[in-house]
């Protein structure tokens, strides 16, 4: 067939193509108005090295604690890893007062969103996304006190390391649902159906 033959095909069955557009799109819209919204939270962890020793201490140039703040960014990059070990995601299920999902170790991994706005940043920014709201705010406050906890007790332990985290509150924002998107896109599925769907009849009328 050529294009003419396809036109024509179309043309014929305008009306079961428009409305499987229709009927295909209609329950997309409706399955996305009653699917519960995603809420995502999201807090900052800073990491900063208190100086050993004053500049008055000491008889060379600090460098406005050039050193310190190299290290601090550094060590802002453990704290990435931290934030993605199975160990630390069970122990924040487990603080927060949930279950643990059955899971793979890598799954259990990506739970978190970790990530520096630049390289030379000491500052962590932690997501984390639920369609429970108040899920999604115990997860991030329990994460950010475990890793404020295990910093602190490494400091106890190493006199040398002196870091300090500030932890900012949470925010929670409610993720918009794509409707306009989930409609092109169930249009688009709905078009290729519907045509496929006439191809299939016109061929077997044919055939007969």
């Amino acid at each position: 067939m050529d294009i003419i033959d396809y036109l024509n095909i179309i043309k014929k069955n305008i009306i079961l193509i428009v409305s499987v557009i229709i009927i295909v799109t209609g329950i997309t819209l409706i399955l996305t108005w009653g699917t519960p919204p995603t809420y995502q939270s999201s807090s900052a962890i800073e990491i900063t090295r208190s100086p050993l020793q004053t500049q008055s201490n000491v008889e060379y140039f600090q460098y406005d604690n050039f050193y310190n703040t190299q290290v601090a960014t550094t060590f802002a990059n453990n704290v990435i890893g931290l934030i993605g070990a199975p160990s630390i995601v069970a122990e924040t299920y487990q603080g927060a007062g949930y279950e643990i999902p059955p899971s793979n170790l890598r799954d259990l991994g990506k739970t978190f969103t970790a990530k520096k706005k630049t390289d030379l940043s000491s500052v962590v920014d932690v997501s984390y996304s639920s369609k429970d709201k108040a899920k999604a705010e115990a997860m991030i406050k329990t994460l950010s006190s475990i890793i404020k906890e295990k910093i602190e007790s490494n400091n106890a332990k190493d006199t040398s390391a002196k870091f300090t985290v500030s932890v900012t509150d949470p925010i929670i924002i409610s993720n918009p649902k794509m409707y306009t998107l989930n409609a092109i896109v169930a249009g688009i599925f709905g078009l290729f159906i519907s045509i496929g769907y006439a191809l299939i009849l016109n061929s077997i009328k044919k055939s007969k």
